[in-house]
């Protein structure tokens, strides 16, 4: 089976309906009960091109449902005029939250970087095509996270990185930002700052003794299909898995060049030159309410916002987490991005220049840290003990099975196969031991897969 990477589309016959009941929207039991001036009627309810005659099916409340079309099995009419069709009606949810249980959120809510997105649609690309590349992907899913992106000072988002900071004489012995100073290089010279920014990340992360290291992967995408990447990426160095998948097919000449692997990275970073390309301000901008400015809403502040988000939802998609670190970087100042799968919290912008050290901090904090920078440790990579009875299994002619099997085992490097053992229900484990409580496990093989939305 091949590997698609784009969700199956949504049929031109379906429909998103907003809830029948609930704050300001009458009650409707039935169909007929719906007048077709009310303003749902388009939206959702009633297609205006299917006549009432033409429906059936159930008729109860829903907040989702399809109109299928179908040949009427009744019809009569001459054997060589066009068959008369029906529309069934589909329902899911059929009923909906009373007004006092429906969730506050505004319209388009909620957003975040690691769920679908209603925008996989009509505008997404050719077949093959990552969703990703939709332009609608991109603006609806910008302005869904707009509204659950804060910024903090720094302090208070560096005491929720579970890490160590620097000592004094630690934080002498590394490197400044002096070298990579963007003050004369034209806008378009990103990439002077990418090796000079690798080399000070490493010095950190060797400083903590960590497992990982940051490579430059923003010439070499994951594939024609996955080809959006971020400037610098953050890789494990003790997994095999992870070093084919991020090593294949570049240049040994230079340990610090990589491929883009997301299923493996642990973090990113993208680097702009020209804060006004960028998605943030990031020189001193006090707006009207006295506050730092934090997004900027201009079409290119937009569609730059839309890219960086893009690299969270697929690392997000790709990896089991349970939050994500990134930074964005703009001439001589840089923002720090915590991810999960509620928002964004952003620290305020951190002057390089002035302030090194308290963003050498920062990456020290994540080199240290016990969660990976919020890797799920109930999640682990499967052995190869594990992975022989995926291998073993036989599906005995199901099709189906035959081929999801093949999907896991497919391109294991870029598509890992995962473990997690999900305790079973307390009344199974009556009488156990608590050791023998803890073995008594049911164990789930997955590989994450972009197809899944």
């Amino acid at each position: 089976m091949s590997r698609d990477s784009r969700p199956p589309r949504r049929p031109s016959h379906q429909r998103q309906a907003r809830p029948l009941s609930g704050p300001g929207n009458p009650s409707f039991d039935t169909v007929d009960d719906f007048p077709a001036t009310h303003p749902e009627s388009r939206a959702g309810a009633l297609p205006p091109h299917i006549s009432r005659e033409d429906i059936e099916g159930d008729s109860a409340r829903s907040i989702l449902f399809t109109h299928k079309r179908i040949i009427d099995p009744e019809d009569t009419s001459d054997p060589g005029a066009p068959p008369r069709v029906k529309f069934v009606r589909h329902y899911t949810f059929p009923s909906t939250p009373e007004p006092s249980e429906s969730p506050k959120f505004k319209r388009g809510a909620p957003g975040s970087p690691a769920v679908s997105s209603m925008a996989v649609d009509a505008k997404t690309q050719k077949d093959g095509d990552s969703p990703l590349k939709s332009l609608s992907w991109s603006e609806t899913t910008v302005a869904q996270v707009d509204d659950r992106c804060i910024q903090v000072p720094l302090p208070e988002l560096k005491n929720g990185i579970p890490g160590t900071d620097l000592t004094t004489e630690q934080k002498q012995t590394l490197s400044t930002f002096r070298g990579i100073d963007t003050k004369n290089l034209p806008d378009n010279s990103e990439s002077r700052k990418y090796g000079p920014l690798c080399d000070i990340f490493n010095e950190v992360e060797e400083l903590a003794g960590s497992r990982y290291r940051w490579k430059v992967v923003a010439n070499h995408g994951e594939s024609a299909e996955i080809g959006h990447k971020p400037d610098l990426a953050r890789y494990p160095i003790d997994i095999p898995a992870a070093a084919l998948a991020y090593n294949r097919d570049v240049a040994k000449d230079d340990p610090n060049i990589a491929r883009c692997a997301w299923a493996w990275m642990n973090s990113y970073v993208e680097v702009k030159n020209a804060e006004r390309k960028s998605p943030f301000f990031f020189a001193r901008n006090i707006g009207k309410d006295g506050r730092q400015k934090f997004l900027r809403h201009g079409d290119v502040g937009k569609k730059a916002r839309g890219q960086f988000i893009k690299y969270v939802t697929e690392a997000m998609l790709r990896q089991h987490r349970t939050h994500y670190y990134s930074f964005y970087l703009s001439k001589m100042s840089a923002c720090v991005f915590r991810w999960d799968r509620v928002g964004c919290i952003a620290s305020e912008p951190i002057d390089l220049k002035k302030n090194p050290k308290a963003f050498l901090n920062i990456l020290y904090r994540l080199a240290t840290s016990e969660d990976g920078g919020g890797v799920d440790d109930t999640v682990q990579l499967a052995s190869e003990e594990d992975i022989s009875l995926v291998n073993d299994y036989d599906p005995k002619g199901n099709q189906s099975l035959q081929e999801y099997r093949d999907l896991l085992l497919d391109d294991r490097p870029s598509y890992p196969i995962y473990k997690a053992s999900i305790l079973q229900h307390p009344l199974a484990t009556l009488g156990l031991t608590e050791a023998d409580r803890s073995s008594a496990s049911l164990c789930l093989l997955m590989a994450p897969r972009r197809k899944v939305y």
